[in-house]
């Protein structure tokens, strides 16, 4: 027999759980069928989502993570090595009479555009990805009554990376231009 309730504490766990030791242990005593039985009290978060798929969900953060990072760090060193292919295009503007604010904004602008367009194809994939991970996943791997879903944090987070992205590395060839 298996029974769950929820409820809504009013003070410390620590007192729930040992009020839930005394009862059990009283059913006990009552009770010799129910020997067996015993009374857990946890945090509703842990209940649902359980420490192992709590667990997979860390190392997945941490694994999404550590491929944003390389896949930044690869935009940027092929910004870079683009940006130090066009030094003398750079230095052909300048002596023509471009300013520096000028080509500045030149390069922010392409390389931006780039980031954005990046950043919007990450997060098309994503979409797809959540849409086939019902049938990717095994059931037991997302807990009952969630959904996966990209909402306005992630596309926020995602918009701020690639802007950042496309600024930093737009602004060091318009910095290290002659």
């Amino acid at each position: 027999h298996n029974i769950t309730a929820i409820g809504r504490l009013r003070g410390p766990m620590e007192g729930a759980i040992s009020e839930m030791k005394t009862l059990s242990a009283s059913i006990s005593r009552e009770n010799p069928k129910a020997a067996g039985w015993r009374a857990d009290v946890m945090p509703l978060l842990e209940f649902i989502v359980s420490r192992d798929l709590r667990n997979r969900l860390l190392l997945l953060f941490g694994a999404v993570g550590l491929t944003l990072l390389l896949a930044c760090s690869n935009v940027a060193s092929l910004l870079l090595a683009r940006s130090s292919a066009r030094q003398k295009e750079i230095a052909i503007r300048i002596s023509l009479g471009a300013t520096r604010a000028r080509l500045a904004a030149q390069l922010l602008t392409e390389s931006l555009l780039l980031a954005l367009l990046g950043g919007a194809a990450g997060l098309i994939l994503a979409y797809w990805l959540i849409e086939a991970a019902p049938s990717i996943l095994p059931a037991s791997a997302v807990p009952a009554g969630t959904q996966i879903l990209l909402n306005a944090n992630v596309v926020l987070f995602a918009l701020a990376i690639s802007l950042a992205t496309g600024f930093l590395f737009g602004l060091a060839p318009a910095i290290a231009a002659p």
